[in-house]
């Protein structure tokens, strides 16, 4: 919301608290003891704003109008938000990978997943990946439902110095709206086929189609060493919004065409590769609602190279 439209929730150190509408008023309270709680939660509950202890509700104010989306913002006395203490913003409907831990929230379908070395020529930098000479694929074990946007930085790993360029840009792949087991379902795509010649994108099983700009566009010559793309991430984000379909590769629009919600309006979220090794920075998946549902822990029927080009020569 734009300043001076949206809510502030007001805290004092003698533990009073206020929730300040600017439209319709506030609601106000002083927490037990007449101090501040170890732990300040606020969270939009429907048309309620709410304020906890982490624990116990103790204010709450009904809205007079829809949230239509904004910023966040902390402001107070120089020194409050230091030390120890931790400030963090999140949603029920919105999940932050930074895979500094076990990625429990994923579910490893195909290949080899775990902590891998970005670089041969200085192996102390690890992330997280997955590789395989077939598919490599993981899924977000969580289902999501209607609008979705999916935003991750991606890499591959460097198997030698040997060939140029020194990474394989190709065959990266993501899915939307998916079973949780073959990752050409929902609506799905291959970013650099065949060797980052062009891109497909698949609906279903049952219709394909190339997209020319689907591909690393970073990468010109495969043989010259690209150090742009040898020591960069790939920024990537595709969003789903009310039939409204955009790609985004490096901030630079790719592709934008539209889908049916109705067919494609709930499902898991994967992202595999062909092939090649691919590593994943960092990683938010945003939807309307997600669910915990685990998917379904069965092979892919498309288990190697040669079964996926296959399906594409029908």
């Amino acid at each position: 919301m734009l300043p001076g439209k949206g809510y502030r929730v007001v805290f004092e150190p003698d533990g009073t608290f206020t929730i300040v509408d600017r439209q319709k008023g506030g609601a106000s309270t002083v927490y037990p003891g007449n101090k501040l709680p170890d732990t300040i939660r606020i969270k939009r509950n429907g048309q309620r704003i709410e304020v906890s202890d982490g624990e116990k509700v103790f204010l709450a104010m009904n809205t007079s109008r829809d949230f239509d989306g904004g910023l966040i913002a902390f402001r107070g006395i120089r020194g409050f938000f230091t030390g120890e203490t931790e400030v963090t913003a999140g949603s029920d409907s919105s999940r932050e990978f930074t895979f500094d831990t076990v990625p429990v929230e994923w579910s490893v379908a195909d290949g080899n997943w775990g902590t891998m070395n970005r670089w041969v020529c200085n192996p102390t930098w690890s992330y997280f990946g997955g590789k395989s000479q077939h598919l490599a694929a993981i899924w977000l074990k969580e289902k999501v439902e209607g609008n979705l946007a999916v935003d991750f930085y991606a890499g591959f790993s460097m198997p030698g110095f040997t060939r140029l360029p020194l990474e394989k840009p190709s065959s990266l792949g993501i899915t939307l709206y998916g079973n949780g087991k073959d990752p050409v379902s929902g609506k799905s795509f291959l970013i650099g086929a065949d060797l980052n010649e062009t891109g497909l994108m698949f609906e279903g099983r049952e219709e394909y189609e190339r997209v020319d700009n689907l591909v690393f566009k970073t990468v010109t010559n495969r043989a010259v060493l690209n150090m742009e793309f040898h020591r960069h991430w790939v920024h990537i984000q595709l969003v789903c919004v009310e039939g409204e379909l955009i790609v985004k590769i490096a901030d630079s629009e790719v592709y934008r065409g539209k889908y049916e919600p109705d067919k494609l309006s709930e499902g898991f979220v994967g992202l595999w590769t062909l092939d090649n090794a691919i590593l994943i920075a960092r990683a938010n998946v945003t939807a309307s609602r997600m669910s915990p549902a685990p998917p379904v822990k069965v092979k892919t029927t498309i288990g190697t190279v040669g079964a996926f080009h296959e399906l594409l020569r029908g």
